[in-house]
């Protein structure tokens, strides 16, 4: 093996462990909080009054906690992990290609804002 593969190697296997480490993170933070806001969230709904179980249905209860915590624990665990690891990648990838492809990475640098604006026009 050439030394250019196995630099490339070792780049490949360390992101794969530093990914794994940093979603496997993210899910256990989200379980925590989930847990945290559902502890709380039940002891709120248990200081409510009568009427309150009288005007909504008691079995609909469980389902809608399940529904809304499951949001709350996809959204931190996944999409906020996500999102700090692609802007991490373009960040890095950006950093890179400014150190050794400079006059190129610039002339990429300046279609951004058009590259954003037609995201943000066709991306809703």
């Amino acid at each position: 093996m050439s030394l250019i593969v196995s630099f490339v190697m070792l780049i490949a296997l360390s992101l794969f462990v530093f990914s794994y480490i940093f979603y496997a993170f993210w899910q256990h933070l989200a379980e925590n909080i989930t847990t945290d806001l559902r502890k709380k969230y039940i002891a709120a709904l248990m200081h409510q009054e009568i009427a309150y179980f009288e005007v909504n249905k008691v079995e609909q209860i469980p389902a809608q906690i399940a529904e809304i915590f499951d949001t709350v624990q996809s959204s931190i665990g996944e999409k906020i992990a996500n999102l700090i690891f692609a802007c991490a990648t373009c960040l890095s990838g950006m950093i890179y290609a400014l150190i050794y492809g400079w006059l190129f990475a610039l002339a990429c640098i300046a279609y951004l804002p058009v590259l954003f604006t037609i995201i943000g026009v066709f991306g809703r």
